[in-house]
Protein backbone atom coordinates (compact mmCIF):
# COMPACT_ATOMS: atom_id res chain seq x y z
CA UNK A 1 0.00 0.00 0.00
CA UNK A 2 2.83 2.37 0.85
CA UNK A 3 4.54 1.64 -2.48
CA UNK A 4 1.32 2.50 -4.31
CA UNK A 5 1.08 5.78 -2.44
CA UNK A 6 4.71 6.58 -3.22
CA UNK A 7 4.20 5.78 -6.92
CA UNK A 8 1.04 7.92 -6.93
CA UNK A 9 2.91 10.90 -5.45
CA UNK A 10 5.73 10.51 -8.00
CA UNK A 11 3.25 10.36 -10.86
CA UNK A 12 1.40 13.35 -9.43
CA UNK A 13 4.64 15.38 -9.32
CA UNK A 14 5.53 14.29 -12.86
CA UNK A 15 2.10 15.37 -14.08
CA UNK A 16 2.38 18.74 -12.33
CA UNK A 17 5.78 19.34 -13.93
CA UNK A 18 4.47 18.34 -17.36
CA UNK A 19 1.46 20.64 -17.03
CA UNK A 20 3.69 23.51 -15.95
CA UNK A 21 5.98 22.88 -18.94
CA UNK A 22 2.96 22.71 -21.28
CA UNK A 23 1.68 26.03 -19.94
CA UNK A 24 5.11 27.59 -20.55
CA UNK A 25 5.12 26.29 -24.14
CA UNK A 26 1.63 27.66 -24.72
CA UNK A 27 2.69 31.07 -23.36
CA UNK A 28 5.77 31.03 -25.61
CA UNK A 29 3.65 30.18 -28.67
CA UNK A 30 1.16 32.93 -27.83
CA UNK A 31 4.00 35.41 -27.53
CA UNK A 32 5.47 34.32 -30.88
CA UNK A 33 2.07 34.55 -32.57
CA UNK A 34 1.64 38.11 -31.31
CA UNK A 35 5.16 39.02 -32.47
CA UNK A 36 4.36 37.67 -35.95
CA UNK A 37 1.13 39.70 -36.02
CA UNK A 38 2.96 42.86 -34.90
CA UNK A 39 5.84 42.41 -37.37
CA UNK A 40 3.36 41.72 -40.16
CA UNK A 41 1.50 44.93 -39.33
CA UNK A 42 4.78 46.82 -39.26
CA UNK A 43 5.88 45.39 -42.62
CA UNK A 44 2.64 45.89 -44.52
CA UNK A 45 1.83 49.33 -43.19
CA UNK A 46 3.84 52.50 -43.16
CA UNK A 47 4.63 52.20 -39.47
CA UNK A 48 7.93 53.30 -38.04
CA UNK A 49 9.50 50.44 -36.05
CA UNK A 50 11.13 52.99 -33.73
CA UNK A 51 8.02 54.98 -32.80
CA UNK A 52 5.13 52.73 -33.78
CA UNK A 53 3.45 55.70 -35.50
CA UNK A 54 2.29 55.93 -39.11
CA UNK A 55 4.87 57.47 -41.42
CA UNK A 56 3.30 60.35 -43.31
CA UNK A 57 6.44 61.65 -45.01
CA UNK A 58 6.29 60.49 -48.64
CA UNK A 59 10.09 60.16 -48.76
CA UNK A 60 9.80 57.30 -46.24
CA UNK A 61 6.79 55.61 -47.82
CA UNK A 62 7.28 51.92 -48.51
CA UNK A 63 7.30 51.35 -52.28
CA UNK A 64 5.81 47.86 -52.24
CA UNK A 65 5.54 44.56 -50.41
CA UNK A 66 5.34 40.85 -51.16
CA UNK A 67 1.52 40.86 -51.20
CA UNK A 68 0.78 43.92 -53.33
CA UNK A 69 3.95 43.80 -55.39
CA UNK A 70 6.76 46.26 -55.99
CA UNK A 71 5.34 48.28 -58.89
CA UNK A 72 5.97 51.52 -57.00
CA UNK A 73 9.58 50.61 -56.29
CA UNK A 74 10.83 51.71 -59.70
CA UNK A 75 8.90 54.98 -59.55
CA UNK A 76 10.41 57.90 -57.70
CA UNK A 77 8.52 59.34 -54.76
CA UNK A 78 8.69 62.80 -56.38
CA UNK A 79 5.98 61.84 -58.89
CA UNK A 80 3.45 60.55 -56.37
CA UNK A 81 -0.01 62.07 -56.50
CA UNK A 82 -1.55 63.19 -53.25
CA UNK A 83 -4.88 61.57 -54.12
CA UNK A 84 -3.86 58.55 -56.16
CA UNK A 85 -4.13 55.13 -54.54
CA UNK A 86 -4.81 56.37 -51.05
CA UNK A 87 -7.55 55.07 -48.84
CA UNK A 88 -9.26 56.55 -45.84
CA UNK A 89 -9.83 54.47 -42.73
CA UNK A 90 -12.72 54.94 -40.38
CA UNK A 91 -13.89 52.76 -37.50
CA UNK A 92 -12.30 49.59 -38.80
CA UNK A 93 -13.44 50.03 -42.41
CA UNK A 94 -11.56 51.20 -45.45
CA UNK A 95 -13.06 52.88 -48.48
CA UNK A 96 -11.26 51.64 -51.56
CA UNK A 97 -12.38 54.52 -53.76
CA UNK A 98 -14.80 52.45 -55.84
CA UNK A 99 -17.51 52.42 -53.18
CA UNK A 100 -16.53 49.02 -51.77
CA UNK A 101 -15.88 48.72 -48.06
CA UNK A 102 -13.29 46.27 -46.78
CA UNK A 103 -13.17 45.19 -43.13
CA UNK A 104 -9.70 45.76 -41.73
CA UNK A 105 -7.95 44.87 -38.50
CA UNK A 106 -9.24 46.36 -35.24
CA UNK A 107 -6.12 48.47 -34.70
CA UNK A 108 -7.02 50.57 -37.78
CA UNK A 109 -3.64 50.12 -39.44
CA UNK A 110 -5.36 49.93 -42.83
CA UNK A 111 -4.23 46.34 -43.41
CA UNK A 112 -7.10 44.13 -44.63
CA UNK A 113 -7.36 40.75 -42.91
CA UNK A 114 -7.14 39.03 -46.31
CA UNK A 115 -3.57 40.36 -46.63
CA UNK A 116 -2.46 38.87 -43.30
CA UNK A 117 -1.09 35.66 -44.82
CA UNK A 118 1.41 35.08 -42.02
CA UNK A 119 -0.44 35.63 -38.75
CA UNK A 120 -3.84 34.43 -39.98
CA UNK A 121 -2.41 31.17 -41.32
CA UNK A 122 -2.20 29.95 -37.71
CA UNK A 123 -5.63 28.52 -36.87
CA UNK A 124 -5.08 28.63 -33.11
CA UNK A 125 -4.16 32.33 -33.26
CA UNK A 126 -7.18 33.06 -35.46
CA UNK A 127 -9.49 31.21 -33.10
CA UNK A 128 -8.09 33.14 -30.13
CA UNK A 129 -8.58 36.48 -31.93
CA UNK A 130 -12.13 35.49 -32.85
CA UNK A 131 -12.89 34.57 -29.24
CA UNK A 132 -11.54 37.94 -28.14
CA UNK A 133 -13.70 39.68 -30.78
CA UNK A 134 -10.67 41.08 -32.62
CA UNK A 135 -11.44 39.69 -36.08
CA UNK A 136 -14.60 41.38 -37.34
CA UNK A 137 -15.71 40.41 -40.81
CA UNK A 138 -13.55 37.29 -41.11
CA UNK A 139 -15.74 34.38 -42.12
CA UNK A 140 -15.10 30.77 -41.17
CA UNK A 141 -14.29 29.86 -44.80
CA UNK A 142 -10.99 31.73 -44.42
CA UNK A 143 -9.97 29.85 -41.29
CA UNK A 144 -8.24 26.49 -41.14
CA UNK A 145 -9.61 24.21 -38.44
CA UNK A 146 -7.33 23.66 -35.48
CA UNK A 147 -5.67 20.27 -35.17
CA UNK A 148 -6.35 20.24 -31.43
Amino acid sequence: MEEDLKEYEELKQTLKAALKERKQYQDDITSLEQQIYDKETEYFSNVSPETGHLISNSAHTIQGNIIKGFDGFSKTSHHQSSHGGSSNTNNGHSSSGNGATVVIDPLNTGLPNKDRIFSLSDSDFVNQLKQDGLLPGLDDDNVIESSK
